[in-house]
């Protein structure tokens, strides 16, 4: 695939900083946020971010998909209890 054909995604993972210690990381893949090779990418680059900076002290998760915050992501805990 050339870079002319490639299609841009939209991120699916967004990270906004509130300030310097309060961040903001908003999961936004509908329609039911199931996590699949791009949001793990997205998402382990938001890790290393939150990691490398010293002054962050809260980092927030939500959600843009109503009903929705990472489907089946934690569903192997479920099975295993």
């Amino acid at each position: 695939m050339t870079a002319a054909s490639a299609i841009t995604k939209p991120a699916q993972i967004r990270l906004a900083r509130r300030s310097p210690a309060y961040w903001r990381v908003t999961i936004d893949n509908p329609p039911i946020n199931v996590m699949g090779p791009q949001m793990v990418q997205e998402f382990q680059k938001v890790i290393d971010t939150i990691e490398a900076d010293e002054d962050v002290r809260v980092v927030v998760f939500d959600s843009a998909v109503d009903g929705f915050f990472l489907n089946h992501s934690d569903s192997w805990r479920s099975s295993r209890t």
